[in-house]
């Protein structure tokens, strides 16, 4: 979410808009590049449920900045769009861009609210759509599906292969299977890993590298170890240039529980990797049904095993896939369209205000 906020400042500053991001809790990895890319950053602190019903800290910086639009995104939504209304702002938008694993029992409701302070909603899958529709009761219309979209001159094929092979130990033929992600339970990393050393015991030229941090890593490293896989196993952490990882990979494999619109799913598609994804939130319109990359059910063993043997036995087939995710992320998932979308949105809604 944060890198899509930053991404779409970005590219509308480029296109005669003055953007301005307003964060409520931390600025965060990205605030410092924002700031240094002339977009002014403020942080305007909006703690507790109180403030989902007034944060009048929130309501005087709108009113001294006076924007035309304000979009709130996934959290912020009620406190968000309140405080935009209270400050006089004429046109409210907001970004949904998830759930959590587990919705609180509340969260409709509150979603429900922070509507009826809000002049459309984007849904960045249309998975989210439905829920909106169907679970917080939205009317369609009001309603428009987004996709992200990535740099496609940053996330490109071949980036920093051969060095980044290097450094794990791959050599021509090794087959390195990969994620990027937050290394976070929901993303069931444990089955990849119990796959991977499945494979290997057969025996292939199997490497896993994954690429990130978070409260998992403990976790996966014991596992990696009990296996007896740990010399194949490669933890890069969390990285400045994913793109010169995302390189190394000829496999990315995303075997999460649930997800909303992964951005590494995009960007491993621009980054030239076959793709295999569970079939949770947007993964299936994102790979168009399984044409741009292979869909298995979440948390099923056989069906990821049966996946990657088949891949790694069938290289035409990987390649093919290969092809097909490269382009259909440059057709339908490029920044420069996703920023378009939100321009040509916030100018419908402004007339229409």
């Amino acid at each position: 979410m944060e890198i899509v906020a930053s991404s779409l400042a970005t590219g509308l500053a480029g296109r005669g808009w003055e953007p301005g991001v307003t964060c409520t809790e931390a600025l965060g990895e990205l605030g410092p590049a924002l700031r240094n890319a002339a977009i002014p950053v403020a942080l305007v602190p909006a703690p507790g449920v109180r403030s989902m019903i007034r944060a009048p800290r929130l309501a005087a910086h709108f009113r001294a900045r006076n924007p035309n639009l304000v979009m709130t995104h996934s959290g912020v939504w009620l406190r968000g769009a309140r405080a935009a209304r209270a400050a006089g702002v004429g046109a409210v938008l907001h970004a949904i861009h998830g759930l959590f694993v587990k919705e609180p029992w509340f969260g409709p409701a509150e979603k429900r609210l922070g509507a009826r302070y809000t002049d459309r909603i984007v849904a960045v899958s249309p998975s989210l759509r439905e829920y909106l529709r169907q679970v917080v009761r939205i009317p369609d219309a009001r309603i428009e599906v987004i996709p992200n979209g990535i740099d496609t001159a940053r996330f490109r094929p071949g980036q920093g292969r051969e060095a980044a092979r290097a450094r794990i130990g791959a050599g021509p033929e090794t087959l390195v299977l990969g994620c990027v992600s937050r290394l976070d339970p929901v993303k069931n990393l444990p089955l990849l890993l119990r796959v991977a050393a499945e494979l290997m015991r057969e025996p292939r030229n199997i490497r896993v590298l994954l690429v990130g941090d978070g409260p998992a890593r403990a976790q996966l490293e014991e596992l990696s170890a009990t296996l007896g896989i740990a010399d194949r196993v490669h933890f890069a952490g969390a990285v400045a240039d994913p793109e010169q990882w995302y390189g190394a990979m000829d496999v990315f494999v995303l075997p999460s529980f649930i997800e909303a619109a992964p951005m590494c799913l995009l960007e491993a598609m621009a980054s030239g990797c076959c793709v295999v994804a569970t079939d949770v939130g947007a993964n299936r319109a994102t790979l168009a049904d399984g044409e741009a990359g292979a869909l298995i059910p979440a948390d099923d063993h056989v069906a990821l095993s049966d996946t990657l043997r088949w891949l790694a036995d069938d290289r035409p087939e990987r390649h093919r896939l290969q092809d097909a995710g490269l382009r259909r992320v440059r057709q339908e998932f490029s920044l420069d369209r996703m920023v378009e979308s939100y321009d040509d949105l916030f100018r419908r809604v402004l007339r229409q205000t």
